[in-house]
């Protein structure tokens, strides 16, 4: 018998009867074990007052967890600076969980 499923992730098939697992549908990752969604954060990221344009990105190393990396474009005459890194992490620690927030943030003006 067979049925059709709607799969939660992309499908790579290798024949009629075997497929490998490709990324997510929903755009979800998981940090920490915890699904999280980088276009969310991201969006949630661009309503702070410094900042004109967010995106996320993860990265991978070897042995280690996955971590988000934000790449943050700042309002026009907003400095790029230790004190805005600190500002906008402290922000994030308000409106993200812990999940969600990145660990390397990337500025440009």
């Amino acid at each position: 018998e067979t049925r059709p499923v709607g799969a939660m992730d992309h499908l790579a098939w290798d024949g009629a009867r075997s497929f490998s697992l490709g990324g997510r549908r929903d755009g979800a990752v998981q940090i920490s074990g915890v699904n999280v969604f980088p276009e969310k954060i991201a969006s949630i990221m661009a309503t702070h007052e410094d900042i004109v344009a967010c995106k996320l990105r993860i990265v991978s190393k070897a042995g280690a967890l996955d971590r988000l990396v934000a790449d943050i474009t700042l309002r026009e005459g907003v400095l790029p600076d230790e004190d805005m890194a600190w500002a906008v992490d402290n922000w994030c620690r308000i409106k993200l969980r812990p999940p969600e927030r990145p660990r390397i943030y990337n500025f440009t003006t």
